[in-house]
């Protein structure tokens, strides 16, 4: 348990008109609980097999019940309330299975299982300072569940030039959610997604400077929204990346991919959300997927030398890049 303060600035549009509103954080509780288990099992032989099988569940809560001091635009003061019961439960299974053959032949199998259960509770409310008045209240009561499963299956031939790799990999998801707001009925909203990606790799490196990795994939993407929109495309996926070694603590690389995004069922569903006064939430369900690419350029330098084979985390580099170019604008 502890004690925080939110201060915040909205601007924003309703009905035509332009409002803009300070927030003042007042010290407000909040409280945190945090459970996770796992437990796993690896049986494996040198050059013959290995066989993982790992469960995982976490269990998150969080609420709070935040005051503060509001001022709009025209002068008008207010003291909101804003209370929040946020509950996560996930679970996850996976599978693990990789068989070498020979020196140049191997093959894996990886299949995993997640279920995702979440509620939001949230009430807000804007009492006016000087008569005591509620001047507005709103509730909502959103619960998602959000089963999935990952399947792939993938055969790797060693060779001269690197490491040749084919294989299919489904990906299948179906999220629920329920919608209960401030005088309003339940509402339920789904969607079922399905993408099958037959892809190749190639892998390999040349002198021991120049590193590479290739891929192609052809990807089958099934949509469902509710029973009233459904998406079927084709699509390719290329991936590209490269990194030369100038000494053993430098070294540069280039990366690109491309990939499909599909739209979110809170993105679509059409029931309005109050997260504020006259600040309202409420999806598109004309969206469709879209595809998103990504290049990147960069380096690494460090006081000590790497290892040859190091390979940085380039989506993880893109995502701080992103995120300290967004906090300096």
């Amino acid at each position: 348990i502890k004690k925080d303060r939110l201060s915040q600035r909205l601007t924003y549009e309703f009905e035509g008109k332009e409002y803009i509103k300070e927030k003042e954080g007042i010290d407000s509780r909040s409280d945190r609980d945090e459970n996770s288990f796992r437990l796993g099992y690896m049986n494996s032989r040198q050059k013959s097999y290995q066989f993982n099988i790992t469960g995982y569940a976490e269990a998150n809560r969080r609420n709070g019940n935040h005051y503060q001091n509001v001022r709009y635009s025209d002068g008008q003061t207010f003291l909101s309330q804003n209370t929040i019961d946020n509950s996560q439960k996930s679970y996850y299974l996976d599978l693990y299975y990789n068989r070498e053959f020979d020196e140049h032949n191997e093959a894996l199998i990886n299949i995993t299982a997640t279920y995702y259960d979440s509620r939001l509770l949230s009430a807000y409310s804007e009492t006016e300072h000087n008569t005591g008045t509620e001047y507005f209240k709103s509730y909502s009561d959103i619960t998602s569940r959000k089963p999935s499963l990952i399947a792939e299956t993938q055969y790797s031939h060693s060779m001269k030039i690197g490491t040749l790799s084919l294989g299919v990999r489904d990906y299948l998801q179906y999220n629920l959610q329920n919608i209960t707001t401030e005088g309003t009925t339940d509402r339920e909203s789904y969607t079922l997604s399905n993408r099958i990606d037959l892809f190749g790799d190639l892998s390999g490196h040349l002198n021991k400077k120049l590193y590479y990795k290739a891929s192609l994939g052809v990807e089958h993407s099934y949509f469902r929204v509710e029973d009233t929109k459904t998406f079927s495309s084709f699509y390719l996926h290329p991936r590209i990346s490269l990194r030369y070694l100038f000494a053993n603590n430098m070294q540069v690389f280039a990366f690109y991919r491309l990939n499909t995004v599909s739209p979110t069922v809170s993105m679509l569903s059409q029931t309005p959300v109050w997260i504020d006064n006259k600040y309202v939430y409420q999806g598109n369900p004309d969206l469709r997927p879209y595809l998103n690419s990504l290049f990147l350029v960069g380096g690494i330098l460090l006081s000590a030398p790497l290892h040859p084979r190091y390979e940085p985390d380039i989506l993880q580099l893109a995502e701080r890049y992103f995120t300290l170019f967004r906090k300096r604008r």
